[in-house]
């Protein structure tokens, strides 16, 4: 089971969805610790965000929760879950104006950009999209690279 969940996430980071939910398949029920099945499950959650699979996602993600509710996993889940398409987070500002700054620069580039405010943290988030594929938005995200190296495809 372990190796089968570990294909899974080296197939996650190589941007091969669909093939990591074959090993998930393989290997979930194999698996004998809780906190392995609980990753597993969250990154299989992911692999289908990734292929636009959301409500499958979803179910996975409440899975997660009520079936490990107190752990990290369960957290992550939970910030995950209702998510329909995907944003570039080009960065995080301390000072609405530079955020504002960035967000006019992206729009005069002719990107969708937004500025996103968290109260809680006190901070900025200046994000491009919304894009409904997985793959435009990695596209978007490569454009964007040179100039915003910390870029990052959410969810």
């Amino acid at each position: 089971g372990l190796i089968h969940i570990g294909m899974l996430n080296i197939l996650y980071f190589q941007e091969r969805y669909a093939a990591g939910l074959t090993e998930f398949t393989a290997g979930y029920e194999k698996l004998e610790r809780d906190d392995d099945k609980a990753w597993a499950m969250y990154r299989m959650g992911l692999c289908e965000q990734r292929l636009g699979k959301w409500s499958e996602a979803d179910k996975d993600f409440a899975a997660v929760q009520q079936k490990f509710p107190t752990t990290l996993q369960a957290q992550r889940a939970r910030e995950h879950q209702g998510a329909t398409n995907f944003w570039i987070q080009v960065g995080t500002y301390a000072s609405a104006v530079s955020a504002d700054n960035v967000t006019n620069e992206l729009k005069k580039e002719g990107l969708p950009a937004q500025r996103f405010q968290d109260n809680g943290r006190h901070v900025q988030y200046v994000r491009v999209g919304p894009f409904n594929s997985y793959e435009t938005a990695a596209g978007t995200r490569q454009r964007l690279l040179p100039k915003y190296r910390d870029a990052m495809i959410l969810p």
